[in-house]
């Protein structure tokens, strides 16, 4: 499990599980657990290290809580994505390139589609980059 090799993933993990078994349809996000704020390094718990993109009608407070509360956002930890598409036909989503790192998601490649067969429940993508980055979406509950 990702979990093992990413400990931060374990509770990603349980929500997988949890979404899977059709107990229950909630949104997740990323956030930056800091505890070090004067020695930066990649191995320090600094501020920054995860953040939440929303597809937001305007940069104003009621209509960045609508989109979250409507699962128009995905968590990120560095990896930006340039179009997102959710639907219960087709999750498609478009990776913005980042350096010379590959991706990989569930699905493989920049530019990703994937088209339910019917019987997985839900659907979301987790990207994660060759240098650490990573990106989730949204569930997408199929039933």
């Amino acid at each position: 499990m990702l979990g093992d090799q990413f400990p931060s993933m374990r509770v990603i993990e349980v929500a997988d599980q949890t979404w899977f078994r059709g107990n229950l349809h909630t949104h997740t996000t990323e956030s930056d657990d800091s505890h070090d704020y004067y020695d930066f390094s990649p191995d320090k718990d600094n501020p920054g290290r995860g953040w939440v993109m929303v597809e937001a009608e305007a940069l104003e407070s009621d209509a960045v809580v609508e989109a979250m509360a409507s699962g128009r956002f995905y968590s990120s930890t560095g990896v930006f994505l340039g179009g997102l598409t959710s639907s219960a036909d087709e999750v498609s989503l478009k990776i913005r390139q980042r350096g010379a790192s590959p991706f990989l998601t569930r699905f493989i490649g920049r530019e990703v589609a994937y088209r339910p067969t019917g019987d997985e429940g839900y659907i979301r993508a987790h990207v994660m980059s060759s240098d650490g980055w990573q990106a989730w979406t949204q569930p997408v509950f199929l039933t």
